[in-house]
């Protein structure tokens, strides 16, 4: 006597195997493709925290030395790699610890968890850290000299044209000249007559000139108000100086 076959004619499987065939397989979570998309997000926020807080941060100008050019309260943004393989050049607008005592100590204040946050994200800068915003005249080797004639700065013996400034004409008095040191920057606030910058502490006795190394990034952007949004950095003013 022949054996009974376990499949029916033709050699299909049936329904029954179909059934346990899919049984044995896993199923998926219901709320896998939640988890998917939680992960990407948290992925992206994760990469623009990174970028905020080592290339981009955020910093309020803080007093009125840089007017026109940059009003007080309003908001740069700046490369926090300050230079992206080069040097910083004569004319670029830099954010710079004071490293050299220019500012008045202040402690630092209470924290709250909205600032926390912001310092976290690099919205704001880290709660007491004294910083301040000038603009690059001199680099290391440059002899800066005032003035011409025409109450113009000069630089290695070039008259400089300065399109920024809040009154143009004559920038700085008594006259002046100075070899800035290698490896230092010689810097100006573009309000002139107003502005705690090199000439000021030149003329007070202080150190005139800030460490390359102190500077955390060049202020490439105004971005509040969105009505004052622009570039920052005018280097082409200084095109026509030679080198030292």
């Amino acid at each position: 006597m022949e054996n009974e076959s376990t499949e029916p004619d033709g050699g299909f499987p049936s329904r029954q195997s179909i059934k346990n065939d899919d049984d044995s397989r896993p199923r998926s979570h219901p709320f896998r493709w939640l988890l998917e998309l939680l992960v990407i997000v948290a992925g992206a926020a994760a990469i623009a925290v990174l970028l905020r807080m080592f290339v981009v941060q955020v910093y309020q100008i803080p007093s009125e030395s840089m007017n026109n050019t940059l009003q007080s309260g309003s908001r740069i943004a700046v490369n926090r790699i300050p230079v992206l393989g080069k040097e910083v050049e004569r004319g670029d607008v830099v954010v710079f610890q004071d490293t050299e005592g220019w500012m008045e100590p202040v402690a630092a204040g209470g924290s709250n968890p909205i600032r926390a946050i912001g310092e976290f994200l690099g919205l704001i800068p880290p709660n007491g850290e004294q910083v301040l915003v000038k603009r690059v005249i001199g680099t290391g080797g440059d002899t800066v000299s005032c003035c011409d004639i025409d109450g113009r700065l000069q630089v290695n013996g070039v008259p400089i044209d300065e399109p920024y400034l809040l009154t143009p004409g004559t920038v700085s008095t008594p006259e002046f000249s100075v070899v800035v040191p290698e490896g230092r920057l010689w810097v100006m606030g573009d309000n002139r007559s107003n502005s705690a910058d090199s000439v000021y502490h030149y003329f007070r006795g202080d150190e005139a000139t800030i460490d390359q190394s102190a500077v955390i990034g060049r202020a490439w952007a105004e971005i509040w108000p969105v009505s004052e949004w622009s570039s920052l950095g005018n280097r082409g003013v200084f095109e026509a100086v030679p080198e030292p």
